[in-house]
């Protein structure tokens, strides 16, 4: 079963105002893009003009995915990409541990239908492609992953690196990294599908940590030919384009800034700093670490002869891989939405036609045992994520007229009684003021004591109690957060099991464009 959620009524869970109105089609949101979210036909006549470096694209594809070793289908997808009349549609995430937030298999899900939407829909091959992020060096974004424990709480396993601070493509799978995985699945243990699930998402011996999340990925969605790649692989076909760059970043910046007036005038944050975006890294070879490179034009030639050498930042990645992928659509999330709205200047200064903006599937995945039981608290998911209950909530929520009735007299009683003791209490001596808010408060609070434990008590008699109703919250709300943006793929798919990869082919329309609550009727998934 599916309900949906419109995102403005989860607004207090962190979702931006320009996501908000993208997806719901308000405010001025799309204007800041060519075209809208179903301007498929458009989109493939812009590019159909355009000529690709189509038969160098598909040759290091190819090299790269047999080193890692993908299924057939992929590499397949990745070969048609030599012909003129091939098409993708991309999304892209950092190389987060044990798959990352769900939210990345998310995307990826969506890509995967949206190509086989978009391919029925204009005749032409379209592959589903996914830029493992691999060049970001920013370790402490992707180096943990959450559980549930035991007492319901949220648990994590992290691991270091001694040279943090180098890309992530550089990261062997080092003894901390294989240490964290088994604690991680040592903390699953229990969980219904936790073997199946770890099995499918082992490390090789023989692989860095990077191309084992590259692997993975490609093998989860073998069956769709989802081709996976890294920045490398392109970057040897994009020296001209990065020295095109690097030669216009005084314009880009100005677009940047020019975008971004524009986006405060219509009542938006800006995604990103123009002052900060908009330009290249180079790898220092001293330390292995990437820097930013101080002045654009005058590296230009530089990096045309050596690309390698360089790597674009966020402002630059998304046209660099639509310049040399035909993209008909990026598939994005929230803040991607957010940032991909400040690059149209950038895709004009480097005359690159942008894709659409595509928004990625959302859910919340709950059992159905898990819903009888919030039922059993007078609530739903719906509820809990749209009103954020809290344990105490719940338990008052329950609790009889005649509890109520008696608490309210109770409390109305203590402030009555203290009140003409106040000024007497003062009239004898002006300090004693505050005893005698100490004294209320006191016993206030030994009232309240006292109603806790009665409603603790009235609801272990019907088999409730207030850990219980949070460890429940803490499914759909880990941290206060939507549960896709916390979990990790590797606890979904222990509770779940593999099918669930398939399951996410087919949930909920694809241009509902709404979180969606996902009840798990799978009897096996004990969640």
């Amino acid at each position: 079963m599916i309900a949906n959620v419109p995102w403005p009524s989860l607004s207090h869970l962190g979702s931006n105002a320009f996501h908000i109105d993208y997806c719901e089609g308000t405010g001025a949101a799309r204007r800041f893009f060519p075209l809208e979210p179903n301007q498929a036909k458009a989109a493939l006549e812009t590019r159909r003009a355009r000529r690709y470096p189509r038969v160098a694209l598909a040759a290091a594809l190819d090299q790269y995915l047999g080193e890692i070793g993908v299924p057939a289908k992929a590499r397949a997808n990745a070969a048609a990409l030599a012909d003129d009349d091939t098409y993708c549609i991309i999304t892209g995430q950092q190389a987060g541990f044990m798959g990352g937030p769900a939210y990345t298999a998310f995307k990826i899900a969506t890509t995967i239908r949206l190509a086989a939407s978009w391919q029925e829909r204009l005749g032409v091959r379209i592959v589903p492609v996914f830029w493992l992020a691999s060049e970001d060096h920013d370790l402490q974004e992707i180096n943990h992953a959450f559980y549930q424990q035991s007492d319901g709480e949220i648990g994590r396993v992290a691991f270091g690196w001694e040279e943090e601070g180098m890309p992530v493509a550089d990261m062997p799978l080092h003894e901390e990294v294989r240490r964290a995985w088994d604690a991680y699945w040592e903390a699953m243990r229990g969980q219904p599908q936790r073997d199946a699930a770890m099995a499918a998402m082992a490390p090789r011996d023989d692989e860095g940590y990077a191309r084992w999340q590259a692997r993975v990925w490609s093998s989860m969605f073998a069956g769709a030919g989802l081709v996976v790649f890294e920045p490398s692989v392109l970057r040897p076909l994009g020296g001209r384009l990065m020295a095109q760059m690097a030669g216009a970043e005084h314009a880009i910046g100005r677009g940047l800034q020019g975008i971004a007036a524009r986006l405060q005038s219509a009542g938006y944050q800006p995604a990103l700093d123009p002052e900060a975006y908009g330009c290249l890294f180079v790898v220092d070879g001293s330390a292995g670490r990437r820097i930013r490179v101080p002045d654009g034009p005058a590296v230009a030639q530089d990096v045309e002869r050596h690309p390698q050498r360089y790597s674009t930042d966020a402002a630059l990645r998304p046209v660099f891989a639509d310049a040399i992928l035909p993209v008909l659509a990026n598939v994005l999330g929230p803040g991607e939405l957010a940032y991909h709205a400040m690059l149209s200047p950038v895709y004009k200064a480097l005359d690159v036609p942008q894709p659409v903006a595509f928004p990625r599937k959302s859910y919340t995945l709950v059992t159905t045992e898990e819903a009888n039981r919030l039922a059993a608290y007078g609530t739903s998911p719906r509820s809990i994520l749209q009103q954020a209950q809290e344990p105490s909530d719940a338990a008052d929520s329950l609790a009889s007229r005649e509890h109520r009735r008696l608490f309210r007299t109770a409390r109305r009683q203590i402030e009555e009684a203290y009140e003409p003791l106040k000024d007497y209490v003062v009239g004898q001596d002006p300090n004693l003021a505050k005893t005698w808010e100490s004294t209320l408060g006191s016993a206030k609070r030994a009232l309240d004591k006292l109603e806790d434990r009665a409603i603790k008590a009235a609801l272990s008699r019907q088999g409730l109690s207030k850990g219980d109703f949070r460890a429940l919250r803490n499914v759909l709300l880990p941290r206060d957060r939507l549960q896709e943006r916390v979990y990790p793929l590797a606890w979904y798919l222990a509770r779940c099991g593999l099918g669930l990869l398939d399951d996410l082919l087919t949930w909920g329309e694809l241009d509902a464009f709404q979180h969606e609550i996902v009840t798990w009727e799978d009897q096996g998934a004990d969640m």
